[in-house]
């Protein structure tokens, strides 16, 4: 196969991904406003064979920090002895090292010092082609899609896949 050959597989292959992704991203969506509360559905072939377990999961309940200093702070006036102060390099110097580094390609401070501790220039090779689809690329991907899930549901049943629920 050529080079050729390779990249418009990829880039086909990445088109039906993602259209592929956002479809059952929709149904996912769509399921999830219609049964919230109904549990389990076991959505099933014609002839009654269960292909899959559909269920809304529980809603997590999480607490975020929205604003360090402020808790911080608030926690610095009430509970004195939970804050810790560490010295941090100010996130600007911090870019301006990494730039001076990345252009000598060796740790280096602006002045030209060499071998500075604690930061490393690493080259890391490309993980893979990019792919940047088209959107006429994307809608003929979705019209693939639609015409795969068509057949699909052809091919496995002849006909719609029923909903069974628990």
């Amino acid at each position: 196969m050529s080079l050729t050959d390779h990249a418009n597989r990829a880039a086909v292959l990445h088109l039906m991904a993602e259209a592929f992704s956002s479809a059952a991203k929709h149904e996912k969506t769509a399921t999830l406003a219609e049964m919230a509360s109904r549990g389990t559905l076991h959505p099933t072939l014609p002839d009654g064979t269960e292909i899959a377990a559909v269920t809304v999961p529980r809603s997590a309940t999480k607490v975020v920090v929205t604003d360090e200093r402020a808790l911080a702070a608030w926690v610095a006036e009430r509970y004195p002895t939970e804050v810790e102060t560490v010295p941090v390099v100010r996130p600007a110097f911090l870019e301006r090292l990494k730039d001076v580094s990345k252009a000598a390609g060796e740790p280096c401070a602006p002045d030209g010092t060499l071998d500075v501790p604690g930061l490393e220039v690493v080259t890391a090779p490309p993980s893979a082609a990019r792919v940047t689809p088209t959107e006429h690329g994307r809608r003929l991907a979705e019209q693939v899609v639609m015409q795969a899930q068509h057949n699909a549901v052809g091919y496995l049943a002849g006909h719609e896949i029923a909903g069974g629920g628990s």
